[in-house]
């Protein structure tokens, strides 16, 4: 008769990896954006189009689905959009934590 054998994991671990999966959810094409954006916090109308044109993407879509993974994984939208484009630093904080 075979023995079943529990494996002990540190405390936490399941959260560590559901939340490194959250990253995970943004679809493909826009985590090069999402990589700059929280490595970059203010953008000109200009270059962010331009960021989103090097990646075949239109400016609102990103903006849009970006927002909403952000919404769903940390409760508020990253990018503010006025004249330029802003990046909400605290959101931006807390969405690199869950990288690490």
């Amino acid at each position: 008769e075979a023995a079943s054998v529990s494996v002990a994991e540190p405390e936490g671990t399941e959260q560590d990896v559901a939340e490194v999966g959250a990253l995970q959810t943004l679809a493909k094409q826009y985590q090069p954006l999402l990589q700059a954006l929280l490595q970059q916090h203010e953008w000109s109308r200009k270059d962010f189009k331009s960021l989103c044109d090097a990646n075949n993407l239109m400016v609102n879509d990103v903006v849009e689905v970006i927002n909403d993974w952000a919404y769903d994984v940390v409760g508020a939208p990253l990018i503010e959009e006025d004249y330029d484009f802003k990046v909400d630093a605290e959101i931006a904080e807390e969405i690199n934590e869950l990288g690490k």
